[in-house]
């Protein structure tokens, strides 16, 4: 529980202190900073330690916004609610941007991929700050803290401050806290220097920039303030030279007529729109008070009574005669001598002879609480009246707002206050003015009025925004930006090139444990393994290969045909990059030589052509080979025999009739010769095979009618196919002439071979083609023969013409056979020029399609 409130007190103050060193970088008056480090902070407590880090977020928040008041602790409700709505949604915000990161909580290494930091980079960034600049702008709009005018721009401002805050700060505290923390700390270092560097310079240009602002805001409010100074004491001088104009009408004139003042002084006070009132009043004693009243109603035909302001008699009053404009009339008969300040102004003008003004007097009407001052000037003789004087009275409220519609200066605070020590304040307009850095006052004398009053101008928040200059702000966002993507980038570069060290060391690891797996097979491998240059020379060997090198430094050298050889296995290495079961002899380090058989291919290593070999020795093989010939030789000499024998007596047992004494018998001696053909076919088949192996069948080749021939062997099948209800068709597309140069029963055999295959594995009822047609392209004949029977499937095709081979057991069962047939016809068509094709579809059919070279005709033509 301690641990947990100490970690609250702790979030508090660094979200404090975080704010406040933001606002080092704010742009008066507000709080406009590029970057908001909180917002930063509070997006990576809310990833790295999920939802109980609101409430601190919340009261940090509330904090700062608080303490950013310098009223403090008097601040009314509504800046209550505003700072919570504030840090509401700053809470928000740092929640909603750990949404985007909550697939990379359990490891946020991987946020450093790619499309981690596009991510973090577009939705925390960019999407999530959306929410605390809209919620705290719409706040201060609803509670009436900004104008509508200002909601753009202040919603600007907030995002960018905390779009950077996120993207600059975030980052910097996984450094710090993120696990796993080797990786996240080993980024530190190459991402925190640059980034100190770039925010360092990007703070002083911003300070510089600040200052040079600063300056152009003084110099523009100081050129401001001396209009609005200037504005005032000409309306002042106006004022002056009225009341002197009137003087000198009442002092050129013995009389002057309640019409004339009025002229006069109505445009005196046209010209003068400050000017409330201009009267004229003068001296009578109290014996003079009754003629006085008379002669003043007389004048302006209404009932007229000197009123005195205070009680107090005295020897002489000073009632108001005239009065313009016609507003004032109400005035009229108001003694000014009987209020000690007027009186002590009037006494004063009369002693002097001068302009004298008086200080700041309620008006007469106590329903009008502002202050007035009135502006004596004596009148020496020259009327009905020894003395007299002419006032003009002065509202400052009505100066100042005079002075500020004149120069649009509407956004100053404007204070007139005494020149006496201490001052006192004669009036003061209703405009708010803040503290700002520049402490912005200016004083000025009014020097109209013999400097009596002095003008005090402060700036409002207005006035100090409308003429901010935004470069240094335009300054620090960009350089705060440039940090960001900088941020971005190093991590971006300190990711990639820790997975590619991390790779490099796993494909290291990987690269050696294949090393060791292939030397442990190439060691366990019974056949030899070298890698040779073109030479022959060898680079590396497996241990059996050491041991038949033994003695000899080059391949060639070990062969029993030393250049034949090698030249034979190299070219076709060099033409076709591999080579394979290339037959040889081998002289080992001791001299013996041994049968070998060749396979390797192409090295291409650093531009250098190598040659892998595998020398397998082939001494088991010929060793088997030789016992299988003599075995086929022994057995198939050794059953021919008595196979001999038995078919002459079963050719006997048929010639004598006894066949036809008994059914039974007679099914019994034909299923006897059937076995024993059989058997002699197989035991053929062994013979040519062993002859054909060792290459000790002969040819009698000669020219042959092709023609004739194929009629004779299809003659012969014709009761082969009747008794397995097959239709044996020839078409013979030759002439008599056409001939070939054959061994006549070799090709005999391989049309029995190909016809019998035919018709055995077609289907009762079908037909089997024996077709024949001369090329003259190729000067060939092509013989067919075209079954519709099982077929062979397309992955067994290429066993075709192997030794032993059928398609499966079940027709090894079914239609018999060695498996010997097709391999021996191939033998035999090759031997004689030939060749032999096939093409076949399962369950459709088989083409087999024997080709052999024509020879001259007859004629002497070739057909």
């Amino acid at each position: 529980m301690l641990k947990h409130v100490l970690a609250t007190i702790g979030i508090i103050v660094a979200y404090w202190v975080l704010g406040q060193l933001g606002l080092l970088l704010a742009i008066p008056p507000g709080y406009a900073t590029a970057i908001f480090p909180p917002a930063g902070l509070a997006l990576a407590l809310m990833t790295l330690y999920g939802r109980r880090t609101l409430p601190a977020i919340w009261l940090g928040s509330m904090l700062l916004n608080i303490s950013a008041d310098k009223a403090g602790l008097a601040m009314d409700g509504i800046s209550w609610l505003l700072a919570a709505l504030i840090a509401s949604g700053s809470s928000l915000q740092a929640y909603a941007g750990s949404r985007f990161l909550k697939a990379y909580r359990d490891d946020l290494s991987r946020l450093l991929d790619g499309n981690g930091l596009l991510r973090f980079t577009l939705g925390c960034g960019l999407l999530a700050t959306l929410i605390a600049a809209t919620v705290g702008v719409s706040s201060l709009l609803l509670l009436k803290q900004i104008g509508p005018e200002e909601y753009a721009y202040s919603w600007l401002t907030w995002w960018v401050g905390d779009a950077i805050g996120v993207l600059i700060i975030t980052p910097i505290f996984f450094m710090l806290l993120a696990k796993p923390r080797p990786v996240w700390r080993h980024l530190l270092l190459p991402v925190s220097l640059p980034l100190v560097i770039t925010f360092a310079l990007a703070v002083m240009l911003f300070l510089r920039i600040s200052e040079w602002e600063a300056e152009r805001q003084q110099e523009s409010f100081a050129d401001h303030s001396q209009k609005l100074a200037a504005q005032m004491n000409a309306s002042l001088r106006r004022i002056a030279e009225g009341l002197r104009f009137t003087e000198r009408l009442f002092e050129a004139s013995a009389h002057v007529s309640a019409q004339e003042f009025n002229r006069f002084a109505n445009e005196v006070v046209k010209h003068n729109p400050v000017l409330i009132g201009l009267a004229w009043a003068p001296e009578i004693r109290p014996e003079q008070q009754a003629e006085f009243v008379q002669q003043m109603q007389a004048t302006h035909g209404h009932p007229f009574q000197i009123r005195r302001l205070t009680p107090v008699e005295a020897e002489r009053l000073y009632p108001v005669a005239y009065i313009e404009p016609e507003a004032r009339h109400g005035l009229l008969g108001i003694d000014l001598f009987s209020e000690p300040v007027r009186r002590q102004t009037i006494l004063q003008a009369i002693a002097s002879g001068q302009l004298t003004l008086s200080p700041p007097l309620q008006r007469f009407n106590p329903e009008m609480p502002s202050t007035d001052a009135i502006w004596v000037f004596p009148v020496t003789d020259g009327n009905l009246y020894k003395r007299s004087i002419v006032a003009a009275l002065l509202a400052p409220a009505e100066l100042v707002e005079e002075a500020l519609s004149e120069t649009e200066f509407t956004q100053l605070r404007v204070t007139i206050e005494t020149h006496s020590s201490p001052a006192k304040v004669i009036y003061q307009n209703d405009v708010e003015v803040s503290s700002n850095p520049l402490r912005l006052q200016l004083e000025f004398p009014l020097s109209a009025v013999n400097d009596a009053w002095r003008l005090r101008l402060e700036p409002s928040p207005a006035y100090l925004s409308s003429h901010s200059y935004w470069q240094s702000w335009l300054v620090l966002a960009a350089g705060m930006l440039f940090a960001a993507l900088l941020e971005i980038l190093l991590l971006s570069f300190a990711s990639r090139e820790m997975r590619t060290q991390s790779q490099v060391q796993w494909r290291t690891r990987e690269l050696q444990q294949s090393r060791q797996q292939l030397q442990a097979i190439m060691d366990g491998v019974q056949d030899a393994v070298v890698l040779l240059d073109q030479s022959g020379q060898p680079h590396s060997m497996n241990p059996l290969a050491r041991q038949w090198f033994a003695g000899q430094e080059t391949l060639p050298d070990a062969f029993a045909q030393p250049i034949q050889d090698w030249h034979v296995i190299q070219r076709l290495l060099n033409k076709l990059g591999r080579v394979y079961h290339h037959q040889s002899q081998f002289r080992l380090g001791s001299g013996e030589l041994i049968p070998i058989e060749v396979s390797g291919s192409t090295v291409q290593l650093d531009d250098q052509r190598f040659y892998s070999l595998t020398l397998h020795d082939i001494r088991h093989r010929y060793e088997l080979e030789r016992m299988k010939n003599e075995f086929v030789a022994m057995v198939s000499h050794e059953l021919r025999t008595p196979l001999t024998s038995i078919r002459g007596a079963l050719g006997l047992l048929r010639s004598e009739g006894i066949a036809n004494q008994n059914e039974n018998a007679s099914k019994l001696l034909n299923m006897a010769v059937d076995n024993s053909d059989r058997l002699a076919r197989l035991i053929n088949d062994l013979l040519d095979l062993e002859r054909l192996e060792l290459g000790k069948l002969r040819f009698q080749m000669k020219t042959v009618a092709l023609k004739s021939l194929l009629e004779a062997v299809c003659q012969q099948h014709y009761g082969f196919a009747n008794s397995h209800d097959i239709t044996l068709l020839a078409r013979l597309d030759i002439g008599e002439e056409l001939n070939v140069r054959v061994d006549s029963d070799r090709l005999s055999q391989v049309m029995a071979n190909l016809i019998s295959n035919a018709i055995k594995f077609s289907p009762a009822g079908s037909a089997v083609h024996v077709n024949a047609q001369f090329d003259p392209k190729t000067n060939s004949a092509e013989i067919e023969v075209i079954d519709h029977g099982i077929g062979i499937p397309a992955d067994l095709q290429e066993k075709v013409f192997t030794k032993f081979w059928q398609a499966d057991s079940t027709a090894l069962r079914k239609y018999g056979g060695s498996g010997l047939g097709l391999w021996i016809t191939k033998q035999l068509i090759e031997q004689m020029h030939g060749q032999i094709r096939f093409s076949s579809k399962e369950n459709e059919g088989s083409r087999f399609t024997v080709v052999l070279p024509c020879t001259i005709t007859p004629r002497g033509m070739l057909l």
